[in-house]
């Protein structure tokens, strides 16, 4: 009933920092960041909740903790059946989650207490819990990261990311991102709709942008 733990390997993230950018360069023209990313406290817990639309998104997450998250490491939730298969995510910070058993979910949720206690790591969830397309009208977004919270205590940053995969002047497409508003512990708790309110209004922020204005953002 254990969880699987993040392993973190420093020789296993050079050679997953390595592979990533060739694959990366390989697939897509461009990253780019619109706006700015919230102001963070070196002792705030963070937890990043971007959408789910893709194979690429773990991916487009590490690459995206180069950039704006350099002084923290990386735990990502990932389903399993996915890690066990995968067994190397675990060394670059991947841990599992079994949604078909409750008692595997409560210890995935005390571990990622754990990890949150430390302010030197930060927690990726997919509040959806599965791949959804990118222009879907909004969201499916499930009520887990209240649970996460919950038991994480009332220190808790929760920051929406949205990622959108754009086709435009390059033969290759490019990546966007952009950051929704910071919640706090109790917004979460409190007013659940708005914090999924504010992940769709990111999302389609994106969504409603020209190709031109994209390539304007923070490049990464």
């Amino acid at each position: 009933m254990s969880v699987i733990k993040a392993a973190h390997s420093p020789w296993a993230e050079m050679l997953f920092d390595i592979y990533i950018t060739r694959l990366m360069n390989k697939n897509f023209s461009g990253f780019y960041h619109f706006g700015g990313f919230p102001e963070l406290h070196e002792i705030e817990k963070l937890v990043i909740t971007p959408n789910h639309f893709s194979w690429w998104d773990g991916f487009f997450m590490y690459r995206y903790k180069q950039k704006f998250l350099t002084r923290r490491k990386l735990h990502l939730l990932m389903l399993e059946s996915q890690l066990k298969r995968y067994w190397f995510f675990a060394k670059v910070g991947a841990y599992s989650i079994d949604p078909a058993n409750p008692k595997k979910i409560i210890n995935t949720i005390s571990y990622t207490s754990e990890i949150l206690n430390d302010p030197k790591n930060f927690v990726v969830i997919y509040p959806q819990g599965e791949i959804e397309p990118q222009d879907a009208e909004r969201m499916n977004v499930k009520k887990g990261i209240v649970k996460v919270i919950e038991k994480s205590g009332e220190d808790v940053a929760v920051v929406p990311v949205a990622f959108k995969i754009v086709y435009g002047e390059e033969m290759k497409p490019a990546v966007f991102s952009a950051c929704g508003k910071k919640f706090d512990s109790a917004a979460i708790k409190d007013s659940f709709e708005e914090y999924v309110s504010e992940m769709n209004r990111t999302l389609k922020m994106l969504s409603g942008m020209n190709y031109s204005d994209y390539t304007n953002g923070i490049s990464y």
